[in-house]
Formats: C-alpha cells, structure tokens, sequence
C-alpha cells in the first residue's frame, strides 16, 4: 500500500511540474497577447489625434454635439489611461506566475520524489539483507530463545519496509502520510547480559563478538532506513501543502490585480458619464431635427422636379412636331442666331436650404469684405477660341475676379484646386455684351484693355455678376474714407508723399495714386498696370487711395525713396533711340519703356568694372553680391537700390558666415534697409552658416525693435502662405 502510495505521489508531482510549466507558459502568451492588443489600442488612440485627414472631420452641423476633434481627443484620453491601467495589470500576472511559481519549482520540487524512493528502496533492502543474517544463526544449545542478542523489536522492524506488515498500517493517500512502528529495542543492552557460556570458552566469545557486531549494523541500518521513509514522508506531506499555498497566493493576487484594472477603468469611464449622458440626449434632439430636414429635402426635391419639367415640356412645346421635323441627311438647318427672349432660363428655381445653411449664409452675408458673388460661368478658351468653351468656377471678392484653376493627379492622387486672380475690378469695366449671337454673355475689359469673354446660364445670373462687380467695386472705393477715419496719421504722411511725387515716374501723368512698393516710386493708373504685368517678383503695385498701409513702410517711401531717388538709379542713362514716355504717348510704347527699364534694367548707371566681367558671368555676380552685402553692412540704402538695379540677387550670401544682406543689415541696426530689403524678396527664414535667422542676427546685435519687426513679418508671411 505504502508502495503505491509513493507511485501516485510521484506521478502526481511530474503532473503538478507540467502543470506549472504550463501554467507559466500560458502567462506569457496571454500577456503577450494583452500587449499587442494594447498596441493596437494605443495606435488606435493616437490616430485619433495625429490624423492625416483632420478636415475630414470638420462639421458645423449640429453643434449642440459639440466638436467631432473634442470628442476624438476625450476618446483618446480614456483609451490611452485603459492602457496604461491593462499594462500594469499584464506586468503583474506575468511577474506573479513566473516568479512565484518558478521560485517553488526550483526551491521544492527540485528534489525528485524518485530519487528519495529509491533511497527508502535501498536502505530497506540494505536492513532487510542484515536482519535477515542475524536472524539466520542456530541458537547454541542452551540459549533461552532471547538469548542471542537479537534485538527484542525485530519483529516489530521488519515491518517497517511497509510490506504488508501489520507494523505499519497504511490506508488509501488522502494526501497526509503518518509513520507507525514501534523502534526496535538496542541490541547491545539485551546481547552482553544475556551470555549464559562461561568466560572460559574462547570459540564462545568469538562467537558472541560477531553475534554483537551483527546487531549493532541492522540497528544502524534500521535507523538509516527510518530517516529516509521519514524524509520521504515529510517530503509528500510538505508539497502537498506548499503547492496549495503558492497557486492560491499567485491567482489570489492576479485576481486582485484584474480587480484594480477593472475598478480603475470603471472610475475612469465613470468620471465621463455626464457628460456622455448629457451628449446621448442631444443625439435625439439631433436625431429629430435631422429628420425633420430630411422631410424638407424630399418636399424641396419633389417641387424641384416639377418645376424643371415643366421647363422641359416648354422647351419641347416650342419645337415642331417629329412628323414634320426633316431628318434626311443634308436637309437640318438651323439658325444659329438664338433670341435671349425665346431661350430656356436655367435660374434654379428652388433654393434647398436648410437652418443650419440659412445661419451660415447670413454670417457670410454679413461679412465686411466677403465673397459678393460665385458661381459657374463658360469662358472661351483662348487657344480655340472659335469653338470651345469651358465651364469655370468665378468668385468676386474684395473687389477682385478670381477663377477656379485644377491642377490634375494621376492615380492616387486627386486633382488640386485653388482660386487664380483674373483681374482687379477697381481697373476693369464689366458690360453686357451686345449684339453677340450667344446669349446671357458679358464682357470684362482689365486695364491692359483685354477682354474676357463670360457666359452665364441666364439672364438673371448675367446682370447678378453686373450687379456684384459693381457693388465689390463701391465697397472698395469705400473703404479709403474708413481708412482715414481710422488711421488719420497715415493720411498725413500719404499727403506728404503725393505732394513730393505728384506725377508719375515713368510717363509724368497726374495724378500719381499708385505705388510700387518694392521699387519706390509713385505712378499713374495706366503705367501701374502696365507694372503689374511685370510680375510680383519684380513690381508690386498698391493704391495709396484703396489699399491699407504700413506706417513704416509709408516712412520709407516719404523720406528714403520716391520718383526722384529711384529714377536716379533705374533710370540713370536712357540710351540713344530711347524716349522718356509722356502722358500722351500709347499704352504699348509705354510698356516697351517700363518693361526695359525694370525687367531688363536697361537705363542702370554704366559701372566700367561691371562691363569688364560680362564675359564672365559668375565673377560678375561675385562682385554684384560683395557690393551688395557691404552696402546692408553701411545702411547704404542706395547702395543696394543701386545692385538690386544692375540685377543683384536680394537673397545672395556672401562672407564667411554666408550671411544674407538682410542678415548684414539686421546686426548694423538698419532698420531702412531692413524694410526695403523684406519688400523686395529678401526672404525672412533663410540661416547663415551659424544657423541664425534675421532676427537672431539683430538680436545678437542688441537691436530689439528690429528682431521683434522682423518675427512679425516672418509671423505675417508664414500665417498668409
């Protein structure tokens, strides 16, 4: 029985080392598991905050809901907090079942159960074989029959191999084990009283002497035996209860641990249930509303159809019969002259609009300086202008038409739109035009006398584009009075300068309400659109009538600038067969003039030192750029009018810190130059070799006022791009 009791015990701790091997393996994947799914619920999190396509998200419908990007964000908190939370609880229920259970595997079950039987196997065999000798000797004649030494609790001893002796009663394991049995009595107390033979035997006493010597070793051997079983006892009955106590302290604690997890997820969730609560019942009040807008859209679409079918049976009525109508090859002719009176109107004849449009509509409406009109419109194409005409998308605002232009994707890409300015309607007349064989058509004559042909889809939306030209129009010429109310010191520095610059630079016309910024010199109205074909890189023309304005930058033209200054530069030598224009000459010798002038810096002072290195044009810029840079270094204003006229880059660098001249100018304090260099292009973000901005340049140099212009500006022109 005890025998195989010690079998299942030993079977039963290689199931308990597969078990925990199982147990830990188990673990580790399952805490594996949790962390990729907190990746995955971390990538959630962050894409709700690091989208690609925030403007996907944007909606002005239902505000009561609040901010789509608000809830996105407040969904990225509690996402990212139940993280948090599940990684804390995934690192304890890996550290408790592989360091718990790991530790009493290699502390407790590191000692086989079959080894400590086999010692028990061995050492009861080893009692065994030594009882079974001493009991195998002949009693010699005389001897009582306890007589022979031989230990008085023999019989009880050989019980205890657990054979079946009634020494050691054994029941079914019920996971205790208990040792029975009396000890054997000492051999060697009982063997040297009981000698009944005389001491003067000698074969007697050598017999005695082995007899004794026999005892003693089943006596030790019986104890070794006794320890090992007892051992081996202990050893059961100690890992039956160690095991219990670290599998029940282990998943108590993992229990504890998902308790915290979950309890920390509920408060958090908890913390948002207002105003979860409060966003659920705005949902039905959504709800409602929209299904109240989507029964306006169905009414609004079916009074649509009506009405346009009515417009197709009109159409068709004014047409002949099929029966009559000639269909033969060669026999169709058709007027292509069309009466505006007799043409279908294509005005949309129901506006679909809902509360939310209707609110919008009315802020835009009520905008200073909004969009006065948009729409599609066909324009001809200018490159096959007989026959083709494209629909385009126009919009007036700010006094100015604008056109939608696509640039086209491939693939994946989708096709860009973005508005391009067509003309200024402050220099442009918009008229109906007359006697055209198409209908619905109108003109827009800019101030370089080019015409764009429109065509709208009716009559209606014709004179609509009339009336919004006119309108932005008014609301710009307006604007100059407000200006002055506002800024009445600005005024007084514009009087200053027409009063220096009455005429125009170039032709001499008056009055000369016009600018060119970058250049400095005043203009009329016919030579400012002629500097505005140039180009923004090379003129940047403004109304001082209509356009707001900068005080520095008025400082500079009244007192560093003006026709007299630039016209000394740029206009230093006119070569023979040239021709200062006059008020009075044409519109396109004007422009010859002013395109020589500026574009190809024709009438610049001759330098003898420049016209030595034509031949080598890179030298030549080198010593454009070295003139350049010393100038900003000087405050030299005309020195770099002087190289921006002979065709100096105004983003050159030069010198050991590869520095611009705005950086040059900026650490010199000039604060001028800084201004005319910023409005002729100099850029405000370009580094020199120290990585130092502009600013950082006048800052180093101790002059505040100009780092703080110079962020402003670069603020201004980063905010505008």
């Amino acid at each position: 029985m005890f025998r195989r009791q010690l079998e299942g015990f030993e079977e039963s701790i290689t199931g308990l080392r597969a078990l925990l091997k199982e147990l830990v393996a188990h673990s580790k994947e399952y805490a594996a598991a949790g962390k990729h799914f907190g990746q995955e619920e971390t990538a959630l999190a962050d894409e709700l905050i690091l989208r690609k396509h925030a403007r996907a998200i944007f909606s002005t419908s239902c505000p009561e809901l609040g901010s789509l990007s608000e809830l996105f964000g407040e969904m990225h908190d509690t996402l990212a907090q139940v993280q948090s939370s599940r990684v804390s609880m995934l690192l304890g229920v890996e550290s408790l079942l592989s360091r718990s259970i790991q530790q009493f595997s290699e502390k407790e079950l590191l000692k086989e159960a079959g080894e400590l039987r086999k010692d028990v196997t061995r050492l009861g065999e080893e009692y065994e074989t030594l009882l079974g000798k001493l009991l195998s000797k002949s009693r010699q004649p005389g001897q009582p029959a306890n007589g022979t030494g031989t230990p008085t609790g023999v019989g009880d001893s050989i019980g205890t191999l657990g054979l079946g002796s009634p020494a050691l009663p054994m029941g079914s394991y019920n996971g205790e084990f208990t040792i029975t049995g009396t000890p054997p009595a000492s051999a060697a107390s009982s063997g040297s009283n009981n000698n009944t033979l005389g001491s003067d035997s000698g074969s007697t006493n050598g017999s005695d002497k082995h007899q004794r010597a026999l005892e003693r070793d089943v006596v030790v051997a019986h104890r070794r035996f006794e320890l090992a079983r007892f051992d081996l006892v202990r050893y059961m009955n100690r890992i039956d209860c160690m095991k219990k106590f670290v599998l029940v302290e282990c998943f108590n604690s993992i229990l504890y641990a998902q308790l915290g997890h979950f309890h920390a997820c509920h408060e958090l969730v908890k913390s948002v249930e207002p105003s979860l609560r409060k966003r659920q019942e705005m949902m039905q009040v959504s709800r409602k509303d929209f299904e109240q807008d989507e029964l306006m859209w169905a009414s609004q679409r079916e009074l649509l159809d009506k009405r346009l079918s009515q417009d197709v049976e009109a159409v068709s009525s004014s047409y002949p019969s099929s029966e009559s109508s000639p269909v033969a090859a060669g026999s169709l002719s058709v007027d292509t002259t069309i009466a505006s009176e007799s043409f279908p109107s294509l005005d949309l004849p129901v506006e679909v609009i809902s509360i939310d449009t209707l609110s919008s509509r009315q802020t835009v409406a009520s905008t200073p300086g909004g969009v006065a009109k948009q729409g599609y419109l066909f324009v001809r194409n200018s490159m096959f202008p007989a026959r083709s005409w494209k629909r385009r998308w126009f919009q007036i605002h700010a006094g100015k038409l604008f056109q939608t232009t696509s640039r086209g994707g491939t693939g994946k890409h989708p096709t860009e739109s973005s508005l391009t300015l067509v003309c200024d309607l402050l220099l442009a007349r918009v008229r109906e035009l007359e006697g055209s064989s198409l209908p619905f058509c109108f003109e827009v004559i800019d101030a370089n006398r080019a015409k764009l042909l429109l065509q709208a889809a009716s009559a209606r939306d014709m004179m609509e584009w009339i009336e919004a030209s006119r309108r932005s129009t008014e609301s710009a010429l307006e604007k100059q009075s407000h200006r002055q109310e506002v800024h009445p010191e600005q005024q007084s520095v514009i009087d200053e300068l027409t009063e220096a610059n009455p005429c125009c630079a170039d032709c001499g016309q008056e009055p000369a309400e016009w600018v060119s910024i970058n250049i400095g010199c005043l203009l009329c109205i016919e030579c400012s659109g002629i500097h505005r074909s140039l180009g923004v890189h090379e003129s940047k023309v403004r109304s001082l009538a209509l356009d707001s304005w900068d005080m520095s930058l008025l400082t500079l033209l009244r007192d560093k600038l003006g026709n007299d200054t630039v016209n000394v530069v740029w206009e230093h030598t006119i070569p023979d067969g040239w021709t200062k224009p006059t008020p009075t000459t044409s519109r396109d010798e004007k422009a010859r003039f002013i395109k020589a002038k500026y574009h190809f810096h024709g009438f610049a002072e001759p330098d003898p030192t420049l016209s030595a290195l034509e031949d080598d044009d890179s030298i030549l810029k080198q010593e454009l750029a070295k003139r350049f840079i010393a100038g900003a270094s000087r405050g030299d204003l005309n020195e770099l009018m002087w190289c921006l006229a002979h065709g100096v880059d105004v983003n050159v660098r030069a010198g050991e810190q590869n520095e611009t001249a705005l950086h040059v100018s900026a650490a010199a304090g000039a604060a001028t130059c800084c201004d005319y260099l910023v409005v002729n292009g100099a850029s405000l973000t370009l580094t020199d070799k120290r990585g130092r901005l502009p600013y950082d340049a006048a800052k180093a140099g101790g002059f505040e006022d100009i780092k703080l212009t110079l962020m402003q500006k670069m603020s201004l022109e980063q905010y505008q791009s």
